[in-house]
């Protein structure tokens, strides 16, 4: 994926004509199509230091704490949420990028939102629910808080963006900041500060029948209602 491409949706207000989905190579939503659109969204706001504000922290200008696609020259990684290595972020600072459970709501009986004229296709939605988790690990508990800070303040300022561009959103909203947290007590340098921001979306899946035969089954996750 062109960094320019998602670096693009910061400074585009015109989403009429494509949704930021489409801008990103996506044209329907499941859990990995999620995250990774929050991953590349996360990344092109620690790519550009003017996405942290005029009174943001001493510990992100000395050094300038950035991410870029060039490993010589990135000081801060953004990666998908997993494991981490204590070893790398000795190295540098790592924001991760990940889900919470997803949880589904019945709004009809039956989920049923439609039927073809022929019988032939059903339409079903539900309401989910789920959050998008950023987890900041860093050497230093105030750098945490720093970059949880603008990570904070970055998705608030896109809320409006990302009810725009996503396809059957219906809800995104910050939800908590954490304490300090050690996640290995063994390795008493290393602190973690998780930022949750709240996701509502629709979810929405069709069944095909030929002949009274169950022949296809879609899932589409995020879909325009």
């Amino acid at each position: 994926m062109d960094y320019r491409v998602y670096k693009s949706l910061l400074q585009e207000k015109n989403l009429d004509t494509r949704s930021v989905l489409e801008k990103l190579g996506y044209s329907n939503m499941s859990p990995v199509e999620l995250r990774r659109v929050f991953l590349l969204l996360t990344r092109a706001c620690f790519s550009d230091t003017n996405n942290y504000g005029s009174f943001s922290s001493a510990e992100l200008k000395d050094p300038e704490l950035k991410y870029s696609h060039d490993k010589y020259v990135k000081n801060l990684d953004v990666e998908l949420d997993y494991v981490y290595d204590p070893e790398e972020i000795n190295v540098r600072p790592i924001v991760y990028v990940g889900l919470d459970n997803i949880s589904f709501k019945r709004n009809v009986i039956g989920d049923l939102a439609g039927v073809s004229e022929d019988a032939s296709t059903f339409y079903y939605e539900n309401e989910s629910q789920t959050a998008v988790v950023f987890r900041h690990l860093s050497t230093s508990p105030d750098l945490s808080y720093s970059l949880a800070d603008v990570t904070s303040n970055f998705f608030l300022g896109s809320i409006d963006l990302l009810r725009e561009g996503l396809p059957g959103l219906l809800d995104f909203k910050i939800a908590s900041i954490s304490k300090i947290q050690l996640p290995d007590p063994d390795r008493e340098r290393i602190f973690r500060v998780d930022v949750a921001f709240s996701l509502d979306f629709n979810f929405v899946w069709t069944t095909h029948t030929e002949d009274q035969r169950l022949t296809t089954i879609g899932f589409e996750g995020f879909s325009h209602q």
